[in-house]
């Protein structure tokens, strides 16, 4: 898997075994990422759930985290993925 998750690039943490350093060629996910840019490592150091992805940003991070973090339910996450029969995603709000 291209995940890059061997040693994160920032003081010597191992990034996360879900992040997502760039999007896999084969473009096979398990499920839904989103985003995060590095301006937004210190939004995610406030995060106890986003805290392990803010020193390895930018990246891919699992949207049902960002969800997590932002106390938001699943079941908007789960309704796309009915949509799209179960494929998963990528959603990056830093393009639109």
């Amino acid at each position: 898997a291209e995940a890059e998750s061997v040693m994160g690039a920032t003081a010597g943490r191992h990034e996360p075994p879900d992040f997502l350093r760039k999007l896999p060629s084969d473009a096979r996910l398990l499920e839904p990422y989103y985003y995060l840019s590095s301006g937004q490592a210190a939004i995610c150091r406030r995060s106890p759930s986003l805290q392990p992805y803010a020193d390895h940003l930018p990246g891919w991070v699992p949207h049902r985290k960002i969800a997590d973090a932002m106390g938001f339910p699943h079941s908007g996450i789960e309704a796309a993925l009915a949509k799209l029969r179960g494929t998963p995603y990528i959603w990056a709000t830093e393009f639109e």
